[in-house]
């Protein structure tokens, strides 16, 4: 980058002096004649400066804590208690017990019957007029035809026979006594009960090395100071400059339209 400011600087410098050479034209000049007037380019020498690649900064470092070592006693198995059951003693007894209880129960004589017949009127006997025709005139005069009879007459009664069954004995009920049904067991009768034995079991401890805090950790701040480094650049020592008008040969320009 350096490098190249000199050359913007010089076509800057040498458009300026284009400029005006047009603008300022050499004076006492004579027709026919050609003339020149020159830039004087800038001498530059290249120099050494301290330059900072990297700027100074201020560096966290963590300060690990301080600890030291102490030996406790802990409680490693609480105490408890411990329970011992003791069972019963027991001894065997007989006993009655009535299953089924003493009791009547009642059967029953059925009843016996026997086909008696029973005479049922259906009709009873009545009179009744009853006409009949006689093969035989009534009356002696022949011009009649033969005489109509009307009986008074005896209907006798309709009696049908219907068979019935009738009680010969009669239902009675007998009791029939039941005895007790009885089982004999065999019954535990406790003679000692059951007890709890009650034991205790003491705690067990334990000595355990442990970690005392004697200096907490901490953030410390170091100041890193910047960095730099030597490095090359072209200083002007002498700025550029316009020559003075110098006569020149035409026949050797090429002028531009």
């Amino acid at each position: 980058m350096s490098q190249k400011i000199p050359l913007i600087l010089l076509l800057f410098i040498c458009s300026y002096s284009l400029t005006a050479q047009i603008s300022e034209l050499p004076e006492n000049a004579q027709a026919g004649k050609c003339y020149k007037k020159c830039f004087k380019p800038p001498k530059y020498e290249t120099v050494f400066e301290e330059v900072i690649t990297k700027e100074a900064y201020t560096k966290i470092m963590v300060e690990p804590a301080e600890y030291d070592t102490i030996y406790r006693e802990i409680v490693e198995r609480e105490g408890y208690k411990v329970f011992n059951v003791i069972p019963s003693e027991f001894t065997t007894a007989e006993v009655q017990v009535v299953i089924e209880p003493e009791h009547t129960e009642y059967t029953f004589v059925p009843p016996v019957f026997e086909q008696q017949p029973e005479f049922i009127l259906l009709e009873p006997s009545h009179l009744k007029w009853k006409r009949s025709i006689s093969n035989t005139s009534c009356i002696t005069n022949e011009s009649f035809d033969d005489c109509a009879i009307w009986c008074w007459e005896v209907i006798p009664a309709r009696v049908d026979t219907v068979f019935q069954q009738v009680v010969k004995v009669h239902p009675r009920p007998i009791e029939v006594e039941i005895p007790a049904v009885i089982k004999h067991f065999e019954k535990a009768i406790v003679l000692s009960p059951a007890s709890i034995e009650t034991k205790i079991v003491p705690p067990k401890n334990r000595i355990v090395a442990a970690l005392k805090l004697v200096k907490p950790a901490r953030i410390v701040e170091v100041e890193v100071p910047a960095e730099s480094s030597m490095v090359s650049i072209q200083k002007m020592v002498e700025e550029g400059s316009l020559e003075k008008w110098v006569e020149v040969d035409c026949n050797s320009i090429t002028y531009i339209e």
